[in-house]
């Protein structure tokens, strides 16, 4: 009996795993063609995730058989969002089109403006009692204050 139950529990545990497939694909610039480095790309509904390459590639494994939306962004790009159907023991490949984002920033004029004259330097100061200075260790008979200030 233990025997049959071994096998049937390991058979069940390789069909959990075997109901995943992968996907890779590339990213790209939607004006130009070129590949984007170093854009996000995610399984929507997962954790799973993966940065592209140089050549705008990336691989992300084992994701549970299904239909899912791909989300990938990057800075300076309007995010894509792509449907992609994941079958079990295959390699889904996908490629992915960034406009470049139609949301441009102001230019931010920084400028120094003195407010008031400042007319006292501020130091650190340091007071010390003659009981201190008395109470001080001392080589050679005399207490030495500048090894105390230091």
């Amino acid at each position: 009996m233990r025997a049959i139950f071994f096998i049937l529990f390991s058979w069940s545990q390789i069909v959990l795993f075997a109901q995943s497939g992968s996907l890779r694909g590339n990213v790209y610039d939607k004006g130009t063609g070129q590949p984007v480095a170093f854009a996000s790309v995610f399984v929507k509904g997962t954790e799973q995730g993966a940065t592209t390459d140089d050549n705008g590639f990336f691989n992300i494994s084992k994701i549970p058989k299904g239909n899912y939306e791909l989300l990938a962004t990057f800075i300076g790009y309007d995010s894509s969002v792509v449907s992609v159907k994941i079958v079990e023991e295959n390699i889904t490949y996908q490629s992915i089109y960034l406009a470049e984002s139609t949301v441009k920033l102001q230019a931010v004029d920084i400028s120094a403006k003195k407010d008031r004259a400042k007319t006292e330097v501020q130091v650190s100061k340091l007071t010390v009692s003659i009981k201190e200075i008395k109470s001080l260790p001392a080589a050679g008979g005399e207490p030495d204050i500048a090894q105390y200030l230091s």
